[in-house]
């Protein structure tokens, strides 16, 4: 046996990871995991720390060379191209899967109103105060005293900047239990929200059940909108996962806009109109090694730089940098799309979102439901799926509401400091998680999770029976609904 430790750093994410693998198999040989959906599939091969060997590797060899690749530009959509893929709330019974299978996105609007919005930027606020410790920072010089107070009285555009810099990779705020606060639930409650989400499955409407995804926040540049980005498009699905009822689903996935994005100097979403419908494209990039690897290994996010055909890679840039449209996504709109359509976010200022998806709950079996339960339980992001409880594959270390192993925890505490950050707690307490919750048992469960696939926890039978009992306990029977 061999073991290998990888550090990297990429996509504003910082990854260092331990595995072991058996040196008789081939880096990238798993066994089958091929089973029917729903039920419980168990692998022989086990990670050190919990992320597969397969998806550690890539993930770490790929995003090490991150920094290299080019960066891209593009332009907003035009005012008519806005209106062929928008859908009025009130419409998308009539209208929204057509236009999402014509092009592979779709911008509902009118959503939520302006005292929704209001609400929930309050909601994101009230989250952002709870992060802070405030014991830590009354022992703080009084200009810091000062910017806390300002920030406290003021709204979440005031929350200080190295503070946001260092919660959010790339715009998302994966840790702290962000995914789990008010905002984000009140997000994947709202009924317009399942009404759009209903339309694009007409065949099996509801009840939905909703992912745990989680809450976009970018802060304002100065005004000065960047040129370029670099080219991190994907695709968010895998026709080589070893998850045979992810590969080729009619799925779908969403950010709902707090603050609008019509400006120039707002992050956005960045789409391919039209790519969730080219075969070509979709053979070219689902042929290449690295994705075939990383698919045997659970994972489903394949991005053009992670590419290991370079030259393929490079040529689907090109065609990305002429195709390729940003979102002007007004205040209270939800922008949709394929997971087959290449998308990625554009940094460019400020953004306060949600990322939400929703599908049948008849798809979802029993016991990814109680994974669900530990996520919620826990403070854990899922990614975009919503009938599986993966966690996110950027924090697969996190322990949630319980914090992060000691080592990460003292490298985040680094990145707080050197960036001059406000001193914050480890995380926020997550709205679903019940006032009476058995604590002391989920802290156990947090220390001694491990997964079969990337960020996919399928618990024996035994301890299926331990924990079910106890995440059944710990859940607000208001979150359990949509899980």
């Amino acid at each position: 046996m061999t073991i290998f430790t990888f550090t990297g750093a990429g996509l504003g994410c910082n990854i260092h990871v331990q595995y072991c693998i058996n040196n008789e198999s081939p880096v990238g040989a798993l066994p089958d995991p091929q089973k029917q959906a729903g039920v419980m599939m168990q692998a022989e091969w086990a990670a050190v720390v919990t992320m597969s060997a397969v998806s550690a590797y890539f993930i770490w060899r790929a995003r090490h060379r991150f920094e290299s690749l080019k960066l891209y530009s593009c332009s907003r959509m035009t005012a008519e191209e806005v209106s062929f893929i928008s859908v009025p709330i009130g419409d998308v019974e009539r209208q929204l899967l057509a236009v999402m299978e014509k092009y592979g996105c779709a911008l509902v609007t009118g959503v939520a109103q302006d005292a929704e919005l209001e609400e929930l930027e309050r909601l994101m606020h009230n989250d952002l105060v709870a992060v802070v410790d405030e014991d830590a920072v009354g022992a703080l010089p009084p200009s810091i005293l000062g910017d806390f107070a300002r920030f406290k009285n003021g709204t979440v555009q005031d929350f200080p900047a190295p503070n946001v810099d260092s919660l959010t990779a790339s715009g998302l705020l994966l840790k702290k239990c962000f995914a789990h606060g008010k905002m984000a639930w009140r997000v994947r409650k709202h009924p317009n929200i399942h009404r759009a989400f209903a339309a694009l499955y007409p065949d099996d409407p509801g009840p939905l059940v909703s992912s745990l995804d989680v809450p976009l926040l970018s802060r304002d540049l100065g005004g000065v909108a960047p040129l370029t980005n670099p080219v991190s498009a994907h695709m968010d699905q895998n026709l080589n996962d070893a998850r045979a009822h992810l590969r080729d689903c009619a799925y779908y996935q969403g950010i709902f806009y707090v603050w609008g994005a019509e400006a120039e100097e707002a992050s956005t979403t960045v789409v391919w109109p039209g790519s969730h419908n080219d075969k070509e494209l979709r053979s070219r990039m689902m042929s290449d090694e690295n994705f075939k690897n990383w698919g045997a290994a659970g994972e489903h996010y394949c991005a053009i730089c992670d590419m290991k055909d370079e030259q393929t890679a490079a040529d689907i840039a090109a065609a990305w940098g002429k195709a390729a449209r940003r979102v002007p996504a007004p205040r209270g709109s939800l922008f949709l799309w394929s997971t087959k359509t290449l998308h990625t976010g554009w940094q460019a200022g400020k953004r306060l979102a949600q990322a939400v998806a929703l599908s049948p709950k008849s798809e979802r079996p029993e016991h990814e439901r109680l994974a669900k339960l530990r996520l919620a339980a826990l403070g854990l992001p899922s990614t975009h799926w919503a009938h599986v409880g993966m966690q996110h594959d950027m924090v697969l270390r996190d322990m949630g509401y319980f914090g992060l192993p000691a080592d990460a925890a003292e490298s985040q505490t680094r990145r707080e400091n050197t960036l001059g950050a406000m001193p914050m707690r480890s995380a926020i307490r997550p709205f679903g998680l019940h006032e009476d919750a058995p604590v002391a048992e989920l802290e156990i469960l947090a220390r001694n999770t491990t997964f079969s696939l990337c960020g996919m926890w399928w618990p024996s039978e035994e301890e299926r029976v331990r924990w079910s009992a106890v995440l059944e306990a710990s859940v607000k029977d208001e979150c359990k609904d949509i899980l």
